[in-house]
C-alpha cells in the first residue's frame, strides 16, 4: 500500500458514517467534482469503506492495488487488481476492502454531456455503445494497465497552481479517453457475445414504441416467462429490468427536453409516470437536475453554439 501523502491532494480515505449506512446517498457532481468546469473529476480512494450511493455522473474505478468487495446493484463481487468497472448514472453502488487486503483505487468521474463530447470525438456510435453495454468490468492486460497508470501518475505530480490546473486538467482527460477506448473495446467483445434474440430484445427496448413496456409484455415480446427473462436480463446486463428502462427513459426525457417544446407534464405522461413529481425525482436522481433546468441547460449551450458560429470568420 502507498504512503497516503504520495497520492497529495487526490487521497480520499473517507470513513464508513453510520448515519448512512442504510441510505443510498445521492453523490452531486456539482458538489464532488474538482474539475467542475470540465465535467470531470479525479481521485485516489484509500483501504476505506463506502456507504450506499448513487450519482448523477458515470464512474470509473480502477483497482490499483489490492482486492475490494463491491455491490453494484445488490449484486456482490470482488474487484481484483487490475480491474476496470463502471458505474452508471443512477446505479447504486458500496464497497468495502476484501478480507486481509490493502486496496487502492483510481477513480474518474465524468458528467453524461462531458461524456458524449469526448466520445464524438472518438467515433459516432461510441457513446452508444459503452453507455448500453451489457458488462461493466473488465480485467485490463499489463500494457493497458501501463498506460492508465501513466496517466494517473503524471497528474499527481503536476504542479499547476499557476494556470488553473489546466494540466491536470488535460492529463486526467487523456486518462478517460485511455479507459473509455479500453470500455469500447471489451463492449464490442461482449455484445458479440450476446445471444441474438436478447441483443435485437435490447434494440427493441431502446425505441420509444417499446419504452414503456411492462415486464409481462417485454417477456411475450422474447417468448419468455417474466420469471426467466428477469434472471436473463440480470445474467446479461447486471441490472434489473426497471432500472435498465428507467435510464432509457431519462436519457428520451433529456431528448425531448431538449430538442421540442413539449411541456414536462406532457413527457412524464408520454413515459407513463404515475404522476409528475414522480418523473420529476426519477428524473433528478439520475441527471441531478429537474427538467426544467436541464431545459434551460440545453437551450444555453446552444445559444452558446449559435453565437460561436456566428462569430466564426469566414474564409
Amino acid at each position: 500500500m502507498k504512503d497516503e501523502k504520495s497520492f497529495s491532494h487526490f487521497y480520499k480515505a473517507f470513513p464508513l458514517d453510520p448515519r448512512y449506512k442504510d441510505k443510498d446517498v445521492l453523490i452531486d457532481y456539482k458538489k464532488e467534482f474538482r474539475f467542475l468546469d470540465e465535467g470531470i473529476n479525479f481521485h485516489w480512494w484509500g483501504n476505506a469503506p463506502a456507504t450506499p450511493h448513487h450519482h448523477n455522473y458515470y464512474e470509473f474505478i480502477y483497482i490499483a492495488e489490492g482486492s475490494t468487495v463491491h455491490y453494484l446493484n445488490g449484486e456482490k463481487n470482488t474487484l481484483n487488481f487490475g480491474t476496470l468497472t463502471m458505474i452508471k448514472e443512477g446505479d447504486t453502488h458500496w464497497f468495502f476492502p476484501a478480507d486481509g487486503s490493502q486496496s487502492l483505487h483510481l477513480t474518474l468521474g465524468i458528467t453524461r454531456e462531458k461524456l458524449k463530447a469526448l466520445c464524438a470525438v472518438l467515433a459516432a456510435d461510441v457513446y452508444d455503445t459503452i453507455t448500453n453495454c451489457p458488462s461493466f468490468t473488465v480485467t485490463l492486460t499489463e500494457t493497458e494497465q501501463a498506460r492508465i497508470m501513466s496517466h494517473a501518475k503524471r497528474i499527481d505530480y503536476i504542479v499547476d497552481s499557476t494556470t488553473k490546473h489546466s494540466l491536470e486538467k488535460i492529463v486526467a482527460t487523456q486518462t478517460i479517453i485511455e479507459v473509455l477506448f479500453v470500455l469500447f473495446q471489451n463492449c464490442l467483445s461482449q455484445n458479440d457475445l450476446l445471444p441474438a434474440w436478447f441483443s435485437d430484445l435490447l434494440n427493441k427496448l431502446n425505441t420509444p414504441e417499446y419504452l414503456c413496456s411492462s415486464i409481462p409484455e417485454i417477456a411475450q415480446l422474447a417468448n419468455y416467462s417474466p420469471k426467466s427473462l428477469v434472471a436473463y436480463f440480470r445474467k446479461y446486463t447486471g441490472d434489473t429490468i426497471v432500472s435498465y428502462q428507467n435510464k432509457l427513459k431519462v436519457n428520451y426525457a433529456c431528448k425531448l427536453l431538449a430538442i421540442t417544446t413539449k411541456t414536462t407534464l406532457d413527457i412524464a405522461n408520454e413515459l407513463m409516470y404515475s404522476s409528475l413529481t414522480a418523473f420529476n425525482c426519477m428524473f433528478k436522481k439520475y441527471t441531478g437536475m429537474t427538467p426544467k433546468e436541464y431545459r434551460n441547460n440545453s437551450k444555453r449551450r446552444n445559444e452558446t453554439e449559435t453565437i460561436k458560429e456566428n462569430i466564426t470568420p469566414r474564409i
